[in-house]
């Protein structure tokens, strides 16, 4: 019973949710235009050239309605009357990063792409409810997954590709679309197509002059290889013989990174104006397509009239120009040779672009010499220390000159140097001088002065003495002794350097080394060492301490004699002499009987 309840409740949620998405999707259906949230807008110019590079935007904008993750954007460029003639940019950039498709991986021509993001547009796991971006919308359809272009609640956010392509030179003119495709899940696709637009062949003005009274084509598929490399040297010339193009072999010719099939050249017949000051010597030809590279430059030569040449305006000063097409104004070729003998100017190009012989409307003026720089190396040095000194030389003039450059130390001349420069050429000329006595010199070279200090001469520093020992008072206590008793030897150890430093002090008695001890003294210290030596055996013993020396004695006494009792020797005295009496009285008594008898 609990559960036919239950279901009841859920039904009357669900029942007006389902008839609410009916309702919803019967007026979706009903609308002969639905309007997707999710647009892909491209903005390109109306015209191109063939071989030139074509510009375009397109934008992807996200809406809270879309059906999402966006996981790729690819991008197509084709011929209208011929499809299969396209190029093929897959996997555009999917956040603000740039990228180059070669003409290999586009299968017709190169093209950048530089992708920038909106706010809000990044990569995520996430998802949108809304319709999808197939053909047909599904109302009330979700999508989850990882993919770029929307956030974890609704918002809107877009990405804008700046698109720059090169058609091939070889591709037809005619008209051309640009096709975007969004991909989401493995059925979800969303296109946009931009309006037709034209190709042209190529052989228009030279950049803002009118168009070519003379065209000529060289084809040169047939001498240059897929990586553009050519097999031969190739030379053609203009139809009036005044503009030469030399191509050494071996030299690499590339269009936007695809090998050359043909080159233009086109006498212009309204180029563009020349700088202020200057005036067209001949002719200008234009070099096409744009976007041609070379490796190395290749060789240009233009012939001219001498009788075109103003009074006063010398031939070696004919420079070549080239029309710089993105700033619109002439730029001068340094590496302009004048032939006078052939009347003709060459240069080395790596690019195509318009060419022209320009001069100078004016008589060119003289040299005209002036220092427009001095620098010091040091504004304070020590005796004879080296000072240099650079001055920078313009010629002002348009003619070239020598000048003498002139250095002055203390108004008195130094040195003087010599310097030839070309109209408008400056150049730095270098100095080095030397002073031994202190003091501030001044120095001057044209109109531009300075000066420089020598320093007084710093006291000398002594370096620290290195350890230096010494050995003294040497000192033997007592300098006798018994056979076994001990003497103690003392000598003074002095460091009289001044860095600290560690001594051996070694002692040798009768020669021989006794006993060493070392002894570690600050510079200036002393400290007395002390040893105790004792011997057995009676003599005299040398002591030496480095070169001090000294001596002591060990003595063993003699057995003492013992001492006789006096008494008892007078005893015996005395009994000797009482013998000695008793029997001289017996000697005699004995004598006197027998003299009596």
């Amino acid at each position: 019973m609990s559960s036919i309840i239950k279901y009841r409740r859920i039904s009357k949620v669900v029942l007006p949710l389902v008839l609410v998405s009916a309702i919803a999707a019967s007026l979706w259906f009903a609308a002969p235009t639905p309007v997707r949230a999710l647009q892909i807008d491209i903005t390109n110019p109306s015209t191109g050239t063939i071989g030139s590079s074509y510009a375009f935007t397109v934008q992807v904008d996200v809406e809270n309605t879309d059906y999402l993750p966006i996981t790729s954007i690819d991008l197509e460029i084709y011929n209208v009357v011929s499809p299969t003639t396209k190029a093929t940019c897959s996997n555009l950039p999917t956040g603000t990063a740039n990228r180059t498709y070669t003409s290999a991986e586009t299968g017709g021509g190169s093209v950048v792409v530089s992708g920038t993001a909106a706010p809000g547009w990044y990569y995520g796991y996430g998802y949108r409810y809304g319709y999808g971006y197939s053909d047909q919308g599904v109302w009330g359809k979700s999508n989850f997954g990882y993919g770029y272009g929307y956030g974890a609640s609704s918002g809107v956010t877009s990405i804008t590709y700046a698109v720059t392509w090169t058609p091939p030179s070889s591709w037809p003119a005619g008209t051309y679309r640009v096709k975007v495709l969004v991909h989401g899940d493995s059925t979800s696709e969303f296109s946009g197509i931009s309006t037709a637009f034209a190709l042209s062949a190529p052989g228009g003005g030279g950049g803002g002059g009118g168009g070519a009274s003379t065209v000529f084509y060289k084809y040169v598929a047939a001498y240059v290889t897929q990586s553009g490399r050519f097999v031969k040297d190739v030379s053609f010339n203009s139809k009036d013989n005044k503009f030469a193009v030399g191509i050494d072999k071996d030299t690499i010719g590339l269009i936007n990174g695809s090998s050359l099939y043909r080159i233009g050249l086109n006498k212009m017949a309204d180029p563009p104006a020349p700088p202020a000051g200057t005036h067209i010597i001949g002719s200008a030809y234009d070099l096409t397509p744009d976007n041609t590279t070379f490796e190395p430059p290749i060789t240009i030569t233009i012939s001219y009239n001498p009788d075109d040449i103003a009074e006063g305006i010398s031939e070696d000063d004919l420079v070549i120009f080239v029309w710089d097409r993105a700033s619109e104004i002439w730029v001068e070729l340094d590496s302009s040779v004048v032939d006078t003998v052939n009347n003709t100017v060459s240069a080395s190009v790596s690019h195509f672009s318009a060419f022209v012989i320009l001069a100078d409307e004016q008589v060119a003026t003289p040299a005209s010499f002036t220092i427009t720089y001095l620098s010091v190396s040091a504004t304070s040095v020590d005796p004879d220390d080296s000072v240099i000194i650079n001055a920078l030389v313009t010629n002002n003039g348009d003619l070239t000159g020598t000048y003498e450059v002139i250095l002055k130390i203390n108004n008195v001349i130094e040195e003087t140097k010599e310097v030839t420069l070309e109209g408008g050429a400056s150049r730095t000329v270098a100095f080095t001088t030397t002073r031994t006595t202190p003091g501030r010199y001044s120095i001057s070279v044209g109109d531009l002065t300075s000066s420089f200090t020598v320093r007084e001469p710093e006291a000398p520093v002594t370096p620290p003495v290195p350890a230096t020992f010494t050995v003294s008072n040497l000192s033997i206590s007592p300098t006798e002794i018994g056979s076994g008793d001990r003497v103690t030897i003392r000598t003074i150890i002095a460091n009289s350097g001044d860095l600290a430093g560690t001594y051996e002090v070694i002692l040798k008695i009768n020669n021989v080394i006794e006993e060493t001890a070392e002894v570690t003294l600050v510079g200036g210290a002393s400290q007395m060492v002390t040893f105790t030596v004792a011997r057995d055996t009676a003599g005299i013993y040398d002591v030496s301490v480095s070169n001090l020396s000294d001596s002591f004695t060990v003595t063993v006494p003699e057995t003492p004699v013992k001492a006789v009792n006096g008494l008892l020797i007078g005893i015996i005295i005395a009994a000797a002499f009482l013998v000695v009496s008793v029997a001289t009285w017996l000697i005699l008594k004995k004598r006197a009987a027998t003299t009596a008898g």
